[in-house]
């Protein structure tokens, strides 16, 4: 955006990232006071903030620093498309969203005054700001050069307010939210940030989607950039760029009002009944950015569909997806959810490119070690072991008791299997024998399992409680799952505190885990147990299997609900653990600069993306699985869906042979 907006430098860099204000008087339009006014035949019947007149946003805009370009009614809102985004007035709200270096906050006085002065709303009923986090923090003006300030300036002018971040504070898509509520009546529980997305629930009262994209494509920044050959900008350009990007086809049905910038940029808002939404564009190259929200219920589309067709139009290499969901319960309380889906972008750069493969040697993309396999059980460190090979680990190794070593040799040529561990019944050498041959391996290692047919042995356990605290001598990354967890359970000191253990347990293995840690599991609140649990642990990764699954480092959480198959087949958690721990390798290379990348993703976000990574791949390779083979699907059969599941969820068939981006 580059015409009359408030931030343009010689280098053409303009902040994208929006701020929004929202100011409730009410629930609903009806349960403010009833004083309307017939205008002209063109405009309906108004009430509320609908009665204020054109000139007097004009002035309060002139504090924010924007002005009005258009305006289009209907009879439930009036939608003001800014030269700094856009401004939306029902009877008891208004919702302003402004870019650039505008000052939304110093006009919050000022909106007040006209609600009271013009529309005898006195009261203010909820209060909601939000944004992400700035490119350029040091061109922003007044409380907005700093989250701190503005909440400081929020909680001087307003009551009962309280601010919350929503991802990495020092990253570059946090969120920032801060809210009010003078009734009491919302309720914000900690971690929150992961219930259930419910996409067809008519219940909630409000869901707003907003959707932020960075680092657009050449081919779509391009469709944003006003040519003269093709006619004129504003809103006729607009209109063009509408049918040219799709964008239009949205909500098909709505009311859409768009203007192109000169030289370039895009803004729209739309109306659908009582509902809105509104895109933004800054196709600049070196601050490409683009916004896109709705309030539209869930019934013109899943929450799925309508991400999908924005991120298609758009085609970001970045971008965050925050849904915001305000519910009535019994109590009469509400809820809002803030879930940050930016995943896939932090997972660029984290694997070694197919197109510079021919400069690796052996075992440099991986080295995979999984402790476990005994009398009892050998497929499941067979499974774990496996996996990590055919998601792209170069190397993988297990070290078991010798009866298990020749079954599982026999599975597969692939594997190089080491007989070390010993149970109490057939120890001929200490524990301590074999912890110190275990301990030798260690050095051409990446990543450890540990747990997948270790058995309860007393030995086998002590075992590898021993080979546990070697692993973190050397720094490494340990994946613990099943009996592995058992022996957690009962030794939560051997785990606690250290950043690079990731804890994998299912429903059953969960509630243990909190019992010792002393945690109340409550049924009504798992979403935010996986938090509390990771806290226990002072920072340990935990991914909370179930119908979805949940994970958390105790300061963020991600939920991972992708649709799998219909059978839940045993050994599927043993593919889990192999595909966190071929991630966690990845992780390892992509810190020791095996290839070149902007060195976006600090070493503390690796357990986590690794984790998100390996359970969207597991769930899609249960889902392949089932439609090829029906009830008779076998963890064998997901074990050979791993390729091609990767290839589908992260890998894009645009690559060219050099490109190092999922």
């Amino acid at each position: 955006m580059s015409e009359n907006n408030s931030f343009s430098t010689s280098d053409r860099v303009f902040e994208g990232a929006e701020k929004l204000l929202e100011i409730w008087f009410g629930p609903t339009s009806d349960s403010i006071p009833n004083i309307s006014s017939e205008f002209d035949n063109d405009r309906p019947l108004r009430n509320g903030l609908r009665l204020v007149e054109r000139d007097v946003w004009d002035e309060m805009l002139d504090i924010v620093k924007c002005r009005v370009l258009n305006v289009v009614h209907n009879d439930y809102f009036d939608a003001y498309l800014l030269s700094e985004s856009s401004m939306f007035i029902y009877p008891h709200k208004i919702i302003l969203k402004t870019c650039g270096t505008t000052t939304l906050l110093i006009a919050i006085h000022r909106l007040l005054e006209i609600a009271s002065e013009y529309c005898q709303l006195n009261k203010v009923w909820r209060v909601f700001y939000s944004r992400k986090s700035f490119v350029f923090p040091e061109a922003q003006l007044g409380p907005h050069k700093d989250w701190n300030e503005e909440v400081k300036f929020l909680d001087q002018l307003l009551d009962n307010g309280a601010a919350y971040t929503v991802g990495k504070s020092n990253g570059d898509h946090c969120w920032f939210l801060w809210l009010n509520s003078p009734q009491n009546d919302i309720l914000i529980p900690e971690l929150e940030s992961t219930h259930p997305l419910d996409e067809t629930n008519s219940d909630f009262q409000d869901i707003t989607i907003e959707i932020l994209m960075t680092e657009l494509s050449s081919e779509t920044l391009n469709k944003f950039y006003h040519d003269p050959s093709e006619g004129e900008s504003g809103t006729q350009g607009g209109a063009r760029i509408d049918k040219k990007t799709g964008l239009c086809d949205i909500y098909p049905e709505a009311q859409l009002d768009s203007y192109l910038y000169e030289p370039c940029g895009y803004s729209a808002n739309g109306l659908l009944n009582d509902n809105y939404f509104n895109i933004h564009v800054t196709p600049e190259r070196n601050c490409s950015y683009a916004s896109f929200e709705t309030n539209v219920p869930v019934g013109h589309g899943t929450i799925s569909d309508v991400i999908h067709k924005v991120i298609t139009i758009f085609d970001p290499e970045k971008f965050s997806v925050t849904v915001f969901k305000t519910r009535e319960d019994n109590d009469n309380k509400k809820f809002l959810v803030a879930s940050v889906n930016d995943i896939k972008g932090r997972l660029s750069s984290k694997r070694p490119s197919n197109g510079n493969n021919a400069r690796y040697h052996k075992g440099q993309a991986g080295r995979v070690c999984v402790i476990g396999g005994s009398d009892e059980y050998t497929g499941a460190p067979y499974f774990s072991s496996f996996s990590a090979l055919k998601l792209g680990a170069d190397m993988a190794f297990v070290v078991c008791q010798p009866t298990a070593a020749v079954a599982i040799k026999s599975y597969t040529p692939d594997l190089m299997v080491h007989p070390y561990l010993r149970r109490s019944d057939d120890a001929d050498m200490t524990s301590e024998e074999v912890i110190n041959n275990v301990a030798k391996l260690l050095p051409r290692l990446h990543v450890i399992v540990v747990g997948p047919g270790l058995s309860r042995d007393k030995m086998m356990l002590e075992c590898a409680k021993g080979i546990i605290a070697k692993a973190k001598e050397k720094d490494l990354p340990l994946v613990i799952d099943a009996d592995g967890l058992y022996l957690i359970q009962n030794h939560p000191e051997i785990i606690k505190g250290y950043p690079k253990a990731i804890l994998t347990p299912n429903v059953a293995e969960f509630k243990r885990l909190c019992e010792e840690m002393e945690i109340n599991f409550e049924d009504n609140h798992k979403d935010k147990m996986a938090g509390l649990l990771s806290q226990a642990f002072d920072g340990v990764t935990i991914v909370q299997k179930g119908q979805y699954d949940l994970i958390s480092n105790g300061n963020e959480v991600f939920k991972v609900d992708t649709e799998g198959g219909l059978k839940r087949c045993g050994g599927q958690g043993d593919i889990l653990t192999g595909l966190i721990a071929t991630f966690m390798a990845w992780g390892s290379a992509y810190h020791n600069k095996l290839w070149q990348h902007d060195n976006l993703i600090s070493p503390s976000e690796v357990p986590m993306l690794a984790s998100y990574a390996a359970c969207t791949i597991t769930r899609e390779c249960s889902r392949s699985a089932f439609k090829k083979f029906g009830r008779s699907v076998q963890t064998s059969d997901m074990i050979n869906e791993i390729g091609s599941s990767f290839q589908k969820l992260y890998e894009r068939s645009e690559l060219s042979e050099n490109d190092n981006k999922l």
